[in-house]
Parts: structure tokens; sequence; C-alpha cells
């Protein structure tokens, strides 16, 4: 048997042309890095900007008035005085005035159509009513109507 000769491997050498393209990359990537890191860090010495308090959220309490008097103009006037309370909590929003179905009421109601009746009560106390606020519900509400307030033949008693 004939032993073949054995050949030597050759040690395949690097190319110096391959340590630049290494060297550029690592740069980039370098700079890259360090730049993003520079903007993260300047980003928690941004001047921060404090506010005044928020204004706290106010309900809204829409409100019907009914002219339950037949006085022209009552119940617009007294929508006006409605608007225009001051409260810290709630606000009115005036979203019908009109005739009353019947009139003759002697006295101004108040009607709160919905569960919570804390607009009501602030109502009442506003136009510092005697009667206690009444409860009833509406069948049809498309106005979402909160607060019905029938206007009496007592409204020069409460100043409108």
């Amino acid at each position: 048997m004939r032993k073949t000769p054995r050949t030597k491997k050759k040690k395949l050498k690097k190319k110096n042309s391959d340590k630049p393209r290494f060297l550029v990359v690592t740069a980039i990537t370098t700079g890259l890095l360090g730049a993003f890191v520079l903007l993260f860090l300047l980003s928690f010495f941004r001047q921060v900007t404090v506010s005044s308090a928020p204004e706290m959220r106010k309900d809204i309490v829409r409100v019907q008035i009914l002219n339950g008097c037949g006085i022209q103009g009552l119940a617009e006037r007294t929508g006006d005085k409605i608007r225009n309370i001051e409260n810290e909590s709630i606000r009115f929003d005036v979203v019908e005035v009109k005739n009353a179905p019947v009139f003759g009421f002697d006295r101004t109601l108040v009607v709160s159509r919905k569960t919570d009746d804390r607009g009501a009560q602030l109502m009442v106390e506003h136009l510092e009513l005697s009667n206690p606020v009444l409860t009833e519900r509406l069948a049809r509400n498309p106005l979402e109507i909160d607060v019905t307030l029938v206007v009496g033949s007592d409204f020069e008693e409460l100043e409108i």
C-alpha cells in the first residue's frame, strides 16, 4: 500500500483590510450610543414647569324652568338667576325654559329628577325656599333633566 503524503494545512491569515472596517463600525456604534446616552441624561435636566392646581371639575346640573304663574318673561329671568349661582362643586346648565302645562302655582317648587339631589338642595338654599325638594322621576327624559324649577306666584319673595 502506498502512503499518501500528508499536506500541511496552511494557516489563513486575516487580511489587514478587515481591521479598518471593524474600527469604523465600532466608532460609529460608540458615537451613536454616546449620543443616545447624552440625550437621555439631558432629558432629566429639562426645566420642569409647575402649573397652578388644576381646576376641580364641577358637576353639571341640568335644569328645566317652568313658569307656573303666567307672568310673561318670568321663566327667562329665573333662568338667568339660576345660571349665575356660584358654587365650587356644582354648575347649573339651564337646558329648557317654558310655561308649565297649567298656571296657578302659589309656591315655587323644586323637583329632583335624579337620585342625587345635591343640585336641587343647593337651588332651594340659594333661592331661600321653605318648601322641601320633591322627587319625581320622568318616564321620558330626553333632555336628561336633573332638576325642574316651577316658578310660582311667590316669585317676588325670591327677588327674581
